[in-house]
C-alpha cells in the first residue's frame, strides 16, 4: 500500500498542538489527545440528552407520587413549583375532546392550560376519551 508524501515535515496536534509524526494524515499526537478532543466535541450533546432523561425521570417521579396519593387532578402551577415540567414528555396526542393527553413512560394525564387531571397508569386506570370530563382539582 503507498502512501501520499506530504510536502509538510509534520502536522500539529488538532488537541494539544504538538507535533504529530507517523502518516501524514495523522491528526493527532496521542490516543488520548484523540479522545479528549472526540468527549469535548460531544459533550454538549450529551449534556442535553442527560438533562432531558433527568427531567423526565423527575416527572415521573411526581406523577406516580400523586397516583399513589390517590390525586386525580392538580393546578398546572402547583405542579410546576413543584418541579414538574410539563413540556417534557415522552407521547403525546390529541383526544376527541380537544385535550392533549400527554405520557411520560407508563404513565398518561390529560392537559389543559390550567391544570393536569385523569393521571393515571397507561394499562386501563384511564381511556383517551375520558379527558373529556374534567375532574375537581385537587393539590397534595
Amino acid at each position: 500500500m503507498a502512501y501520499k508524501i506530504s510536502n509538510k515535515e509534520h502536522n500539529s496536534c488538532l488537541e494539544c498542538g504538538r507535533e504529530v509524526y507517523g502518516r501524514p494524515d495523522k491528526k493527532f499526537c496521542s490516543d488520548n489527545c484523540k479522545n479528549r478532543f472526540h468527549n469535548r466535541r460531544h459533550s454538549e450533546e450529551k449534556k442535553v440528552i442527560e438533562r432531558t432523561v433527568n427531567a423526565l425521570y423527575r416527572n415521573h417521579e411526581y406523577l406516580s407520587r400523586l397516583i399513589n396519593s390517590g390525586v386525580k387532578a392538580i393546578d398546572i402551577d402547583i405542579a410546576k413549583i413543584s418541579g414538574f415540567q410539563p413540556d417534557v414528555i415522552t407521547g403525546y396526542r390529541k383526544t376527541r375532546s380537544r385535550h392533549s393527553e400527554c405520557r411520560c413512560f407508563d404513565l398518561k394525564y390529560c392537559l389543559t392550560e390550567h391544570k393536569i387531571f385523569r393521571i393515571g397508569k397507561i394499562d386501563g386506570s384511564y381511556s383517551a376519551e375520558e379527558c373529556g370530563s374534567e375532574a375537581g382539582t385537587s393539590a397534595l
